[in-house]
């Protein structure tokens, strides 16, 4: 009698542990693991690009707001034409 309880437990317990196994480390699961792993991968090297332009640009937005030469010289760039086939529209302001 003790002898069949401990058998049905060493079966529940081997079969527990085998599907276990089987649905955590088969080749599907493995594969979208993988594939999951490199998303975070591209992910985190993304957010490090997006961090280094968004310095880049503070630093720009801030000397822009410091330093009226370096404000002018980038509203003449911006407003003014660089070639002859540019366009300038002027508009008149209400007052």
């Amino acid at each position: 009698m003790i002898l069949k309880s401990k058998l049905k437990i060493f079966i529940i317990f081997f079969s527990t542990i085998f599907l276990t196994y089987y649905f955590i480390f088969n080749e599907t699961n493995i594969l979208v693991l993988i594939k999951n792993l490199d998303l975070i991968n591209e992910k985190k090297i993304k957010i490090l690009n997006l961090n280094h332009e968004k310095v880049d640009l503070e630093k720009k937005f801030n000397e822009f707001k410091n330093n009226s030469d370096y404000r002018e010289l980038i509203v003449k760039e911006k407003l003014y034409m660089k070639n002859k086939s540019d366009g300038v529209i002027f508009y008149e302001l209400d007052n």
